[in-house]
């Protein structure tokens, strides 16, 4: 039987192929500080039926199906969610090989969202070593210069601790990140960070460098949100709907209503701006500036 930790869940894949068990644990396998509260069980079995009427997701990657009612999410032809207060249950249909990367991303991210923390597609920058542990979620629409800003900021010195998928606990505004790399062309490696060219690990599918991240699967409080395209003091809808949009779609009804409370938390605390590729790096530095002590 394969189990390991995947935030404050204990996962057990004991009926998936060795390759796959072995995938899912590399990608997911970063656990969070505290106890484990939940499960997540895949076992291999029989997908029930979707049903005739229900929730369809649009907008999936690869023309994926998803299908959602209540409490249980189907995602294509092979997996089954059924989440509860304390756990999730996965039915696999076969032994996991013949479902596409895309669909596990759907399922593990269901299941940690039905579990009360929040997606934040974001980078997360830490300061250099010896400086206070606080990190700056860096979110923004594709190609709105999230990679670039990592990259510079490590060229400067700083540390990485997720590339683009990195999940927060709304009540304590901490995150954990879930990336081992940071992704970039050769031709922005070379412009903005020509030091880590020497670190890569081969391309992704893309055709893209793989960058280890100096800070994979670290823990750290957020001090802020920065978000490219939005105004420098955003409104309070501005900041409601940029913290939607970087956290995504919940596919369950609990999943929803833990994505709402989560999100509620978390405006509460977390400070959320806009920024431009130009003023990105010196707001990253402003907003993990120690924070100061009041007079005695």
């Amino acid at each position: 039987m394969s189990a390991w930790a995947s935030l404050d869940a204990w996962v057990v894949t004991g009926e998936l192929a060795p390759a796959v068990a072995g995938a899912l644990r590399g990608r997911w396998g970063h656990p969070a500080s505290g106890k484990v509260r939940r499960s997540i069980v895949l076992r291999r079995g029989t997908v029930p039926p979707s049903p005739l009427q229900g929730q369809d997701t649009p907008g999936l990657p690869n023309d994926l199906r998803v299908r959602a009612q209540g409490d249980e999410v189907w995602i294509g032809p092979a997996l089954h969610l059924r989440v509860w207060d304390g756990g999730t249950e996965i039915t696999v249909a076969s032994d996991g090989r013949d479902v596409p990367e895309a669909a596990w991303t759907l399922a593990l991210a269901e299941a940690h969202r039905a579990g009360g923390w929040l997606a934040l597609h974001a980078a997360v920058l830490t300061p250099a070593p010896g400086q206070e542990e606080r990190g700056v979620a860096l979110s923004g629409p594709s190609g709105a210069g999230k990679s670039t800003a990592a990259l510079r900021w490590a060229h400067a010195g700083g540390r990485l601790a997720a590339e683009d998928q990195s999940w927060v606990w709304p009540e304590t505004g901490r995150a954990v990140g879930l990336d081992r790399w940071l992704r970039s062309s050769e031709e922005g490696v070379r412009r903005f960070a020509p030091e880590w060219l020497a670190r890569a690990e081969g391309l992704d599918a893309y055709g893209k460098l793989r960058l280890p991240l100096t800070s994979p699967g670290a823990e750290v409080p957020l001090a802020a949100l920065l978000v490219f395209g939005l105004p420098p003091q955003p409104s309070a809808p501005e900041r409601v709907r940029a913290l939607w949009e970087a956290t995504g779609v919940p596919l369950s009804a609990l999943g929803r209503r833990r994505g709402a409370a989560g999100v509620a938390a978390l405006l509460e605390r977390l400070p959320i701006r806009g920024v431009t590729r130009e003023n990105v790096l010196e707001a990253t530095r402003q907003a993990l500036q120690p924070l100061s002590l009041p007079e005695s």
